[in-house]
């Protein structure tokens, strides 16, 4: 067990914070931390208990980091004050618990500035980040306040927040091979790192994918890859498959903004008993709470994008 509060333990986070500079930190919950950043919170409506919460979980992406932490349970709002330089952008970092999807309402300085989604990751650490733009940093202190929507049924359930500044979001780096084929007008496959040409029986080899959303879809969406045998295209003809949602699940497609990208990597292994041959690398997107998987634009009979043919080998 480890009990690592003081820093960002979510491995896109880490990813996304390399070369910021860390300005503020502010632990929800801790009385003298509370005091220091001006916190004050709020609820809609008078819930049995105390307003806090502590919690023991692990990380969706890297179920191997769990830690404690105490935070707040929240249907109003809470607003705090953080040290900043003006003139740059600040990135705002939370680890959260989110029970159920919900956005909430940010003002900056009293101003509004962005709506921030969350996905629900019940049971499990999240970290979610927001980039609020320069021109809304205007002084060595800025004050944040999220609020949720009125009548809201949902909890906001803040544990740590981070501030950042003088970086660069991590740009996405393409694929080998190029593609630009959009699944249901929504995603485009940008680019992917294709698997060997030739794999041994047995052997494990990555696909990475480069995905771009289009249109942010209405629901959530999972990838998943195939590797088929094309002389028996069916459920029993699938040798080896991967699927589960981008990001595992913490930063879903439809909370994505139009334009952007991020890398999906998959490993398959092989059975050891596949006859040598030709054998397809198929992916493709689908709604996981109906099964249906999205359209290509032209007719790829069961809505599949083929990838590569590769030789197995004994």
């Amino acid at each position: 067990m480890g009990w690592r509060v003081a820093l960002p333990q979510q491995p896109s986070t880490i990813a996304h914070i390399e070369g910021w500079d860390l300005m503020d930190t502010f632990d929800v919950a801790a009385v003298t931390a509370e005091q220091t950043h001006g916190y004050t919170w709020w609820n809609q409506s008078r819930r049995p208990g105390f307003a806090s919460d502590v919690r023991v979980m692990a990380y969706r992406e890297d179920p191997a980091v769990q830690l404690a932490d105490g935070g707040r349970l929240l249907d109003g709002g809470e607003r705090f004050t953080l040290e900043t330089r003006p003139g740059e952008p600040l990135l705002l970092v939370a680890r959260l618990h989110a029970r159920e999807n919900l956005t909430l309402a940010v003002a900056v300085d009293g101003q509004p500035a962005a709506s921030w989604q969350i996905p629900a990751i019940p049971g499990e650490w999240l970290e979610r980040w927001l980039l609020i733009p320069a021109d809304r940093i205007t002084g060595e202190q800025t004050t944040i306040t999220l609020t949720l929507p009125q009548g809201t049924t949902a909890y906001h359930s803040p544990f740590h927040y981070w501030a950042y500044q003088g970086g660069d979001l991590p740009a996405v780096e393409p694929g080998r091979e190029t593609t630009g084929v959009t699944f249901g007008d929504v995603v485009t496959l940008g680019s992917y790192d294709p698997p060997p040409a030739r794999i041994a029986a047995g052997q494990t080899f990555t696909l990475r994918l480069v995905w771009q959303v289009d249109t942010p879809p209405a629901q959530d969406l999972n990838t998943f890859v195939h590797l088929v045998d094309p002389q028996n295209d069916t459920t029993e003809g699938i040798l080896a498959q991967a699927d589960r949602a981008p990001n595992n699940g913490t930063y879903p497609l439809r909370i994505w903004s139009p334009g952007e990208q991020s890398a999906q990597t998959f490993s398959l292994t092989v059975p050891p008993d596949t006859p040598p041959g030709e054998y397809l690398v198929l992916v493709g997107l689908y709604n996981p709470a109906s099964g249906e998987r999205l359209p290509l634009p032209e007719d790829y009979g069961s809505r599949r994008f083929l990838i590569a043919a590769v030789q197995i080998t004994n």
